[in-house]
C-alpha cells in the first residue's frame, strides 16, 4: 500500500511538471524554424556551409516580412536577426561554421601549386595561414586562408580542426603568415543579449527554459542571465553552444 502511494505521488508530481511546462517536451518553435532558414540563406550567399545556434523554444511575434540576417561587430561567428515589421525585433544569435569543403579546396590548391614540400618534416602539423595580404578589419572568408607549414613560433595558432572562419582581424597579416588568436577580435562564445537555454534536472527529468544571457561569456564561465517567463536574473555557468547549467542555483535581489 506504501509502494502504490510513492507511485501516486511521482505520477502526480511528473504530470505537474509535464504539463505545467512546455518545455519539457518540446518541437522547434516557428520562430526557430524561421531563423535557421534565414541563416542559411544568409551562408549559402557567402558560400559558407554553417547554421545558427538558437534556442529550439524561442517565441518572437511572426514576422510579416522576410527576415534580415547582418554580420554583428563584422564577425560571422554572431548574427543580428532583425525583423522589419512596424514593432518587428532583434536577436543576436551565434552560429557554427561548417569547414570541411575549405579543408579540401586548401589540400587541392597545394597540390595543383606544385609546392615543394619535401623540405618539411612529414610530422609536422599544418595551421591555417592567409592567401594573401589581409587588412585589418577583414572577416575571414573561405578564399582567406589555406593550411600550410608552420615556420616558427606556434603560439595562438589554428589547427585543422579549428579554422578562424568569421573572426575578424584586428591588424594586418602578410600573406603566408599564420592567423593567430592575438590578432583577431574576441570572439566571445556567448555575447550580451543573446538567447539561450537553460537546463536543469528533477530526477530523470530534463526541464528546459528560455533565458537571455546579461553578459559576455565564454564556455565555463558563470554569468547572469534572465529567465524570459519569470523576468527574474539568475547566476548561471555556460556549458556549450547557448546552454547554461544552474551550479549552483541564486536568485539575485
Amino acid at each position: 500500500m506504501l509502494g502504490y502511494k510513492k507511485v501516486r505521488v511521482f505520477f502526480l508530481l511528473y504530470s505537474i511538471l509535464f504539463f505545467s511546462n512546455p518545455l519539457v517536451a518540446y518541437e522547434m518553435s516557428d520562430t526557430a524554424k524561421a531563423i535557421h532558414g534565414a541563416v542559411n540563406l544568409f551562408f549559402e550567399k557567402k558560400n559558407v556551409v554553417g547554421s545558427a545556434k538558437i534556442d529550439p523554444l524561442i517565441k518572437k511575434e511572426p514576422c510579416r516580412s522576410d527576415l534580415s540576417v547582418s554580420e554583428y561587430r563584422g564577425q560571422l561567428r554572431t548574427l543580428m536577426i532583425s525583423c522589419k515589421d512596424y514593432e518587428g525585433w532583434d536577436l543576436l544569435v551565434s552560429t557554427r561554421i561548417n569547414h570541411k569543403n575549405l579543408v579540401r579546396k586548401s589540400q587541392n590548391r597545394r597540390l595543383q601549386d606544385g609546392s615543394n614540400l619535401s623540405r618539411f618534416n612529414s610530422s609536422s602539423r599544418k595551421v591555417w595561414v592567409t592567401t594573401r595580404t589581409l587588412r585589418a578589419g577583414t572577416v575571414l572568408m573561405p578564399e582567406h586562408i589555406e593550411l600550410g607549414f608552420l615556420n616558427g613560433s606556434n603560439a595562438q595558432v589554428f589547427y585543422k580542426k579549428n579554422p578562424p572562419l568569421g573572426r575578424q582581424l584586428k591588424r594586418t597579416i602578410t600573406d603566408g603568415k599564420p592567423v593567430r588568436e592575438r590578432q583577431l577580435l574576441t570572439s566571445w562564445d556567448i555575447e550580451k543579449g543573446e538567447s539561450a537555454t537553460l537546463e536543469s534536472n528533477y530526477g530523470k527529468i530534463n526541464i528546459l527554459t528560455s533565458v537571455m544571457s546579461l553578459e559576455n561569456a565564454f564556455i565555463g564561465e558563470r554569468v547572469k542571465v534572465l529567465n524570459l517567463n519569470s523576468k527574474k536574473e539568475i547566476l548561471a555557468y555556460l556549458r556549450k553552444n547557448n546552454i547554461f547549467q544552474l551550479e549552483p542555483l541564486k536568485i539575485l535581489n
